[in-house]
């Protein structure tokens, strides 16, 4: 009984593959007389045919959009990179300029300090030589007779005189030796000894 069972089970199972197959191709027969004896139709085609070109388009579009908004972001980072480097070189190059003004002001300032100094030397040194003429010259007149004392002070006269005119000539010509701490007076201790 056994066998009887199973051979029944696989008749039964035989004949509901063979209906199926059997409907299978019946279908696909009522499709291919739908389709005009193709396996699938010409308007089912074309529309696969628009949705592919359609797809491609927008994946091209998409990727020319990519390629241009990096390329313009490339662009516009690499001119800001530029700008920026041009500001910074420019407020580098400007303090530099204020910091040199400010020296070369400071320096000026200094030679126009010393050079009133100079000419008020200058001036109180002519105020002494001036009251020492005046002097000198009212001595003649009074009548001093001595050789002796009258040529010493002629000699002294001659010296400051000269040495008033080698003065004033070098703050004119802008030759003058420059400015001492100690008021343009040689140190007493100076390897250098005026010869007068």
């Amino acid at each position: 009984m056994g066998k009887k069972n199973m051979e029944g089970e696989a008749s039964g199972r035989k004949e509901r593959e063979q209906e199926q197959v059997r409907e299978l191709l019946s279908k696909v027969e009522d499709m291919l007389q739908e389709n005009g004896a193709w396996h699938f139709s010409l308007h089912m085609y074309q529309r696969l045919e628009e949705e592919w070109s359609r797809r491609e388009q927008q994946l091209r579009a998409r990727l020319e959009a990519e390629t241009d908004v990096g390329s313009v972001r490339r662009k516009q980072k690499r001119v800001e990179t530029k700008i920026n480097m041009e500001l910074e070189e420019e407020q580098r190059l400007e303090t530099k300029e204020e910091e040199q003004e400010g020296s070369l002001r400071k320096e000026q300032e200094k030679k126009e300090e010393c050079v009133e100094r100079k000419m008020k030397r200058e001036e109180a040194k002519e105020e002494r030589v001036r009251v020492e003429l005046e002097r000198q010259s009212s001595e003649e007149d009074g009548g001093e007779t001595s050789c002796d004392s009258g040529g010493e002070k002629e000699d002294e006269r001659r010296v400051m005189m000269d040495e008033e005119r080698e003065e004033s000539t070098q703050v004119k010509t802008g030759t003058m030796a420059p400015c001492r701490p100690n008021g343009g007076q040689r140190l007493a201790f100076s390897p250098v000894r005026r010869l007068a």
